[in-house]
């Protein structure tokens, strides 16, 4: 693949019974055989396909560069997301297109486990917002009791959950760009541009109400908070 001048496009990965999507996600992540992003099993990324909480980038000519999914843990009102699947063509990175996408999709509270070694990945997610906590809280191994969260206080892998301040900046920065983003790789200088296909950016005054949403966020008392953002505006 080669990198070429060119629009980018932020999509959710297309549900139905054909398949496709998930043939698209499975032939990007084993054809980049990246050994800190880990394969989860098909029903589980199939779930979130059909949730709309799986997503691609995509070049104009429909080639995957990018994913990235939300998998849900727990129920309400203990519900958790955890960002994975979170790969990004070696060409492609440098632009920041983590942070477009997880500021375009909050959902609360969102958590990423890490690998010790995965030193890109820790920086890209302190960037976005995330802190990193020494152990699994309580309400977390409660909705997610399948998971030997002892690996996290062990330092095998690296616990981060996105901080009240990270939310409301995510909110605001959207508010301020709306669904057309210029990206620049500040190593390189190379510009891109990418499309967020997002409906909820497509309503009537909803950069106002994402703005004001972030002041409400951050003025928020209680760090056990949850953004007021109705289903819909996340979608």
């Amino acid at each position: 693949m080669q990198m070429e001048p060119s629009h980018l496009r932020l999509c959710h990965a297309p549900r139905g019974g054909d398949g496709r999507a998930y043939e698209r996600f499975f032939a990007f992540l084993t054809g980049i055989n990246d050994p800190h992003v880990h394969l989860r099993p098909e029903e589980v990324v199939r779930a979130v396909i059909e949730e709309q909480n799986l997503f691609f980038v995509e070049k104009s000519d429909g080639t995957v560069i990018g994913t990235t999914g939300f998998y849900r843990h727990g129920a309400f009102p203990n519900l958790w997301a955890e960002i994975g699947s979170t790969l990004i063509h070696p060409l492609y990175r440098g632009f920041g297109l983590q942070h477009e996408w997880l500021a375009s999709q909050v959902f609360d509270p969102v958590i990423a486990v890490v690998d010790l070694d995965a030193t890109a990945s820790s920086a890209n997610i302190a960037q976005c917002g995330f802190k990193r906590l020494a152990t699994a809280p309580k309400k977390l191994m409660e909705a997610k009791p399948q998971y030997d969260w002892s690996v996290v206080g062990a330092n095998q892998q690296l616990l981060y959950q996105l901080e009240q301040e990270g939310v409301a900046a995510a909110l605001s920065f959207v508010a301020q760009r709306g669904a057309e983003q210029r990206l620049l790789n500040k190593r390189t200088g190379v510009h891109l541009s990418l499309h967020v296909e997002f409906a909820y950016l497509t309503q009537p005054g909803v950069l106002k109400e994402l703005q004001l949403e972030a002041i409400r966020v951050l003025n928020l008392p209680d760090k056990g908070f949850s953004t007021g953002m109705p289903k819909e505006m996340k979608r």
